[in-house]
């Protein structure tokens, strides 16, 4: 039952703040203050679609990309030939060691090459390698759920970062309103407080 009447009372301030009762006490800070946070709710809805669809843009162009890597790369079986392990701070069997890989291409050329690797490995340990067409080594190609999903996070990245802005410029447009109400408030009060003495002499 609490968390029901907490989330009740978050939906209702939630409701007030976006349309507050019509009230003569209402100060013009308040409305405008009002008008701020409409306009920033505005905003984030009209950004869903524009970011949803950006996110669908990035998420093709990872596609794009993915296939440029397939068709530039492909997988051996390559072996570890030789390894330096490099000093651990705990002297585990998992820290970082530098080996070197080798593997035969389908033409039958014998290729090597030198890699950091941060696991368990020893010498004749078989070892898959991604490889562009000149041999060098290079990162497994992006799959298309891989790439669909970076461009979905991207999008909700991005949508993120601007509820921020434009909640950061809500708050410190209500911090401003309320050093003003403040001072308002002091002067009113020592306006209050003048006629009250005066009132007294007289």
């Amino acid at each position: 039952m609490d968390g029901r009447r907490r989330c009740s009372a978050v939906l209702d301030r939630c409701w007030t703040v976006l349309l507050p009762p019509r009230s003569e006490l209402r100060r013009p800070s308040d409305r405008l203050e009002t008008r701020a946070v409409r306009a920033a709710v505005l905003l984030l809805v009209l950004a869903v679609p524009i970011l949803l669809a950006l996110g669908s843009a990035w998420s093709e162009d990872a596609r794009v990309a993915a296939a440029h890597e397939r068709a530039t790369s492909h997988r051996v079986a390559a072996t570890v030939v030789a390894l330096t392990r490099l000093p651990s701070a705990d002297d585990s069997a998992m820290g970082a060691s530098n080996v070197t890989l080798q593997w035969t291409e389908s033409d039958g050329a014998v290729r090597t090459a030198s890699r950091t690797v941060y696991s368990s490995v020893d010498v004749g340990d078989p070892r898959p390698l991604w490889v562009d067409t000149a041999g060098r080594p290079v990162p497994p190609p992006t799959s298309d759920s891989d790439a669909v999903v970076e461009g979905v996070l991207e999008a909700f990245a991005a949508l993120f970062v601007w509820g921020l802005a434009l909640a950061g410029g809500v708050v410190a447009l209500r911090w401003d309103l309320d050093r003003r109400r403040l001072r308002q408030w002091d002067e009113d009060w020592l306006d209050f407080r003048r006629r009250g003495d005066r009132g007294a002499a007289g």
